[in-house]
């Protein structure tokens, strides 16, 4: 998996039929997350964005990087849980996306830790 978290991106916008006309960001979490129960997403350990202005609204402890910067194939090693937010205006929307977008990432975790050599 040697594609960035923006070819990912990119992939989502085809697989949503989406228009790419929004922000996005991706949030990863050290540990497991459920996102399914609240409606805003919680504080993530790193968090990849595309847009230069989301620097000015980093937390404090929080690593950010844009999103064309960082490999998959790296951060499915290091991250057990992963968010995907497009249209940050359009909480409904990202919400839809993002569950089916947990299934895409657990189905990739299931296999990573079946055939880590494959990976």
């Amino acid at each position: 998996m040697n594609g960035t978290f923006y070819d990912l991106h990119h992939i989502l916008q085809k697989a949503f039929n989406w228009t790419d006309s929004h922000l996005h960001e991706f949030h990863l979490y050290q540990q497991k997350v459920s996102f399914l129960d609240d409606y805003y997403l919680p504080k993530a350990d790193y968090l990849l964005v595309s847009n230069e202005e989301a620097f000015a609204y980093q937390q404090d402890g929080q690593s950010m990087e844009y999103v064309d910067q960082v490999v998959l194939g790296e951060a499915l090693e290091q991250f057990k849980s992963i968010a995907y937010t497009y249209d940050l205006g359009d909480v409904s929307k990202s919400k839809s996306g993002l569950k089916r977008l947990i299934h895409v990432i657990q189905s990739a975790w299931r296999v990573r830790e079946q055939h880590p050599q494959k990976m």
